[in-house]
């Protein structure tokens, strides 16, 4: 978890996380599936949202700028993966300030 939580903002594997950690990459998903019921994917991304969520309260950094920051590569991918996770448009929760 530390070693994500340090990295989220950089590309991330499964495969780079468990070498880390000495570990098989399926052995990672297996830890993960049975500690938190996910996958490390969904963990980071996840993690990634909460820390845009953050942003989006509390700077005024673009949409774009944001969706880097926290590690998407494009706009529009981190804006469709907000929006599925959170149900409401990055855009929307920085002007409700939600959460």
């Amino acid at each position: 978890m530390t070693f994500i939580h340090a990295r989220y903002s950089d590309p991330l594997t499964r495969e780079e996380i468990a070498s880390h950690i000495g570990i098989s990459a399926d052995y990672l998903t297996d830890c993960f599936r049975q500690e938190l019921g996910i996958t490390p994917t969904t963990y980071i991304r996840r993690f990634r949202i909460r820390q845009a969520c953050e942003f989006l309260r509390n700077s005024d950094q673009s949409i774009t700028q944001v969706a880097l920051a926290v590690g998407f590569s494009d706009s529009a991918h981190f804006t469709r993966t907000f929006q599925r996770e959170m149900k409401v448009t990055p855009r929307a929760f920085r002007r409700n300030k939600q959460g």
